[in-house]
């Protein structure tokens, strides 16, 4: 009846006494999965499953470096609890939107946990930092979605993601003049633009930059004000 394409696992399934049945479990998971043709993806903490057969899961907190694996984070909206809880302290949306972009420029994906109350409420301050979130993602989806590591070093700026030929410089601060897209050789590009709303972004050609021959800069412009404090992304399509 049901064709779950998660299969969520907490901390206790590591010990000796579940051992014996995660094979099992696993198997059968992944075979109905494959007959339902749909993906089937089981997330667990510690050693409970053999590296490679599942995805591993990290509990409110992250890799500080890129990883070849696909891994998860799980994460509350909350500071101080995962359910409701009366005066909760909350997180900044801010802060959400950029762990999530640092997390899926580390090829990593974020679980975040939302807490209704008694009746099934989200409660507004949730409701609240869930629309900040919708609204930067309704203009930068692009960027996360399908989006993984992007095999260039995080820039001083801020992070990048990658889908395909497309790579998003997300630019969680301004910098002093052009934007450098470290990583990216000269002629290989086939057009920027800025992807909350698809103006397009001219490559400087300022003399300024002739001391670094093999870095592409961006020109946004003489005193640029990002449109997105949170987190700017600049979208760079590549010739293959």
């Amino acid at each position: 009846r049901y064709h779950p394409q998660i299969l969520y696992f907490d901390w206790w399934i590591q010990h000796s006494s579940a051992k014996p049945y995660l094979k099992k479990l696993a198997a059968y998971y992944y075979n109905r999965a494959a007959e339902w043709g749909t993906g089937a993806v089981i997330n667990y903490k510690h050693d409970a499953f053999l590296f490679g057969t599942a995805v591993p899961d990290v509990e409110r907190g992250q890799f500080a470096e890129v990883k070849p694996y696909l891994w998860q984070t799980d994460t509350a909206i909350a500071l101080n609890s995962w359910c409701y809880t009366e005066n909760n302290q909350f997180k900044n949306p801010a802060d959400l939107i950029c762990d999530l972009v640092d997390i899926v420029s580390k090829n990593g994906r974020m679980l975040l946990n939302v807490g209704p109350d008694a009746y099934v409420n989200i409660p507004p301050e949730s409701m609240q930092i869930l629309s900040e979130i919708g609204a930067w993602m309704k203009k930068n989806s692009k960027s996360v979605y399908g989006c993984g590591l992007a095999g260039i070093e995080k820039p001083d700026y801020g992070r990048v993601t990658r889908n395909g030929n497309l790579l998003y410089y997300h630019m969680f601060e301004n910098t002093m003049g052009p934007v450098p897209l470290t990583g990216i050789k000269p002629g290989t590009i086939k057009k920027i633009r800025l992807l909350c709303d698809g103006s397009e972004v001219p490559i400087s050609d300022s003399w300024v930059h002739t001391d670094y021959p093999d870095i592409v800069f961006a020109n946004l412009g003489p005193d640029p004000v990002l449109p997105d404090a949170v987190d700017t992304v600049l979208e760079v399509e590549l010739t293959e």
